[in-house]
């Protein structure tokens, strides 16, 4: 094993937690030293030189490099490093590297791996998208259903004058070619729901039919649940009508009633089946 494989072999026992950064630290220290050229165990067992002259007859202990005779000339050894010093210059330069590199190695990733963590609970929650609406998601009106409930297309609600010829070339004019209809006769009140899922191109669909009731003599009249309602009287009956947006959708109410009747109570039953249809489908 090379002494560049036994770092990484200490990198990863420290990792796993087999040993201790103490342990871990003295026996980098060996091997560094090792490959550097540098014996880490010092002989015990070194022979002896006379004192200068040999006068006093003592010995001193002189440490002697293994292989080399006492009495030559001790050559230059290399330095020995401890601890962050191994990372300063000589041959341990390339420790530095291997060593530097593998813990580089081991913060990346465990940095890329606390955003992840923390990006992934800190991600704000995806809001729900409501539901397109169908025909069995329309509330109920009060009465007999319509024959004509269900999916129309804008020609056939023209035809059946469900919807005026100009409210239809409105509908077309923002990219809408069908639609969702329910309607209902009770006594002398006739009631019909329109619900008009928005396309890209019908921004400001809602305000463009009240504007055409305007233009056909509809007058805003008083305010039911908090939007503005829209009556029209006529020799034949009086008709009130909401029109509102509901998220992406075009919503309108309407309430109609033979000629004569009591406006305030149209009002109190427009505003009843109002208060049902926002159930579904609130005010935005």
């Amino acid at each position: 094993m090379t002494w560049q494989e036994r770092l990484r072999e200490l990198d990863a026992m420290l990792a796993d937690g087999r040993m201790t950064a103490a342990q871990h630290l003295r026996e980098r220290d060996e091997v560094l030293a090792e490959a550097s050229g540098v014996d880490p165990v010092r002989s015990s067992t070194a022979p002896f030189a006379r004192t200068a002259g040999g006068v006093s007859g003592q010995e001193t202990p002189v440490v002697a490099a293994p292989g080399r005779v006492p009495g030559e000339p001790e050559p230059r050894r290399a330095a020995q490093f401890h601890g962050q010093e191994v990372f300063a210059a000589g041959k341990a330069g390339r420790g530095r590297v291997v060593v530097g590199v593998l813990l580089m190695g081991v913060v990346l990733t465990a940095g890329g791996w606390w955003f992840v963590q923390r990006s992934t609970s800190e991600a704000p929650p995806v809001p729900a998208v409501a539901a397109a609406p169908t025909v069995a998601s329309l509330p109920a009106l009060p009465g007999t259903p319509s024959p004509n409930d269900g999916v129309l297309t804008v020609d056939r609600a023209v035809e059946l004058r469900l919807l005026a010829r100009q409210e239809g070339d409105i509908l077309r004019g923002h990219g809408v070619h069908r639609f969702h209809f329910r309607g209902s006769t009770s006594g002398s009140t006739g009631y019909a729901l329109i619900v008009i899922e928005a396309t890209p191109e019908a921004t400001g669909l809602t305000e463009d039919m009240r504007d055409h009731l305007r233009r056909t003599g509809y007058l805003d009249d008083v305010s039911v649940g908090g939007t503005v309602s829209q009556t029209k009287s006529s020799a034949a009956s009086t008709v009130s009508r909401v029109t509102y947006t509901s998220g992406h959708v075009t919503v309108r109410v309407g309430v109609s009633r033979g000629a004569g009747s009591d406006q305030r109570l149209l009002s109190a039953e427009l505003a009843d089946v109002l208060s049902v249809v926002r159930e579904r489908f609130p005010t935005s």
